[in-house]
């Protein structure tokens, strides 16, 4: 009893001495992060993956120097530190809860999450900041350290050099090279220390894997590699964010797609797929995708229509034939930033009687995100089968997630000539990435149709699931079972139509 009473002394002293000094019991830093912790020169570049353990880094480097801890290497105590974010909002969903986990109560003061200072027992002073506000709150005053976490802007470092520069101080950026933000940093810090023209400056490059599919960091293993693998096919997307390298983007923007994989015989939609199109109101490219989804995640993009000088009555219209007659409403998701498109559309629809309903696009317009959703859909998966509607493709392996019918068809001209082929196809194969970072519209014409298409693959959606046939059934004569189906299929619609009313 005496030796089990003596563990449980244990155990609280430790809880007790990891919630004084989490720090020192709780944050055990991998490799990288040492290497970061210990580089001294005057800039200090932290490229690394998603999760690579960036911000646990620059947290625990904050706090470090407001206590004084020469754990790793020599601090200035007391010390005034800055820690810049891009706004308040990663502040309180990414940041304050890793400095609450790692903050030595002991030593801390006060600390106000409304002001973003802590204050501690020695003097130093920890201020988080937005780099939003730096027109009031990054300029006059002196520093130890500047820290800035994720998409670093130039203007705030180039303020912040002039916070340590009296005091001989530090900047610490963090961050992962996805944001063309950051591409300034690859031009004017990175690539001269690579050629050996900057010796003031340390470079720590800290990814979550290596090439082979290892995981480097202790929170992953390597099955959780190969999903993030999966999540981001494209090489690019890949390189930066899970190796943390300066990638510049070149060719094309969906060189993921081939004909052979993603190219399918059209097939009547069943009525339990989903339904919806998308609209991108150009007067002179009026472009729409027209998509269906089934209950295992799978997109189809089963029409298109694209227009460069009918009137707006006449494009309902067309949208109103290709999506057919139905008792159910479809969603027409506008991209426009004008709500006058979406009203007239809708005033058309309501005109010619069509099941329709324009709408403004249900998400925010993040590019680079909405690109990457498509890469996911269009990325072959070598354990997925292709969906039983496509015949021709029975049993095999190796399906994506995006499907286009080999219907799509439109018509329309382009450098005086009379193009009749698919434009959403014509333009995917040759939307290619421009200098900024950003994909190149000029190189496709605009681009509509590819804006429709990532724009139409991050709507979700997913069919109903079907249920499998009874026993009793399947041991029916073919043409009874035929009889049964029909019956429960409009049986099925019934409720549909109930359910919409």
């Amino acid at each position: 009893m005496t030796e089990l009473t003596n563990y449980k002394e244990i155990e609280l002293e430790l809880r007790r001495r990891e919630h004084e000094d989490p720090l020192g019991l709780f944050y055990k830093p991998h490799q990288k992060q040492q290497e970061a912790h210990r580089a001294r020169r005057p800039l200090l570049l932290v490229v690394g993956g998603n999760r690579s353990g960036k911000t646990w880094f620059a947290v625990a480097e904050a706090i470090y120097y407001c206590t004084g801890r020469t754990v790793w290497a020599e601090t200035p105590a007391p010390a005034v530190v800055w820690y810049v974010m891009p706004s308040l909002t990663m502040f309180r969903r990414t940041v304050l809860p890793v400095f609450r986990r790692l903050v030595p109560r002991g030593e801390l003061v006060r600390f106000s999450e409304r002001s973003g200072i802590a204050k501690f027992k020695n003097g130093s002073e920890l201020h988080f900041l937005s780099s939003d506000m730096r027109q009031r709150r990054l300029q006059g005053a002196s520093i130890d350290l500047a820290i800035m976490d994720e998409t670093p802007d130039e203007a705030v470092f180039e303020e912040l050099q002039a916070r340590v520069f009296d005091r001989h101080g530090r900047i610490v950026l963090v961050f992962a090279p996805i944001d063309a933000k950051s591409y300034w940093v690859r031009d004017k810090l990175y690539i001269p220390w690579v050629s050996g023209d900057r010796v003031d400056l340390d470079v720590i490059l800290m990814p979550v894997a290596d090439r082979e599919g290892h995981s480097l960091v202790p929170h992953f293993t390597d099955e959780d590699i190969k999903q993030l693998e999966r999540q981001w096919p494209d090489p690019s997307v890949r390189a930066a964010r899970m190796y943390g390298e300066f990638i510049t983007r070149t060719g094309l923007v969906f060189r993921t797609f081939d004909t052979q994989v993603h190219m399918v015989k059209s097939f009547d939609i069943p009525m339990d797929y989903a339904r919806w199109f998308v609209c991108d109101p150009e007067y002179h490219r009026f472009a729409t995708l027209f998509f269906a989804a089934d209950d295992l995640g799978n997109y189809y993009v089963t029409d298109e229509f694209f227009s460069q000088d009918d009137t707006l009555a006449r494009r309902a219209e067309r949208m109103y034939a290709i999506s057919g007659k139905r008792d159910r409403a479809v969603p027409c998701y506008v991209d426009s930033a004008n709500p006058q498109d979406t009203a007239e559309l809708n005033w058309h629809f309501q005109r010619i009687g069509a099941p329709i309903g324009a709408v403004p696009l249900p998400m925010r317009k993040r590019i680079e995100d909405m690109v990457l959703r498509t890469h996911a859909l269009l990325e072959p998966d070598t354990e997925k089968k292709y969906p039983n509607v496509i015949p021709e493709h029975k049993d095999v392996f190796g399906a994506p997630r995006l499907f286009f019918f080999d219907t799509l068809m439109s018509t329309w001209k382009w450098d005086e000539r009379d193009m009749k082929c698919s434009r959403m196809l014509w333009e995917i194969q040759r939307l290619s990435w421009g200098k900024d970072g950003k994909p190149d519209k000029e190189s496709a014409d605009g681009a509509d149709c590819a804006d429709a298409l990532i724009y139409g693959c991050s709507i979700m959606a997913l069919g109903v699931r079907q249920q499998e046939p009874s026993v009793w059934l399947r041991k029916l004569p073919i043409a009874d079972q035929v009889i049964w189906k029909a019956i429960e299929d409009a049986d099925r619609y019934q409720r549909i139509l109930h359910r919409e009313r």
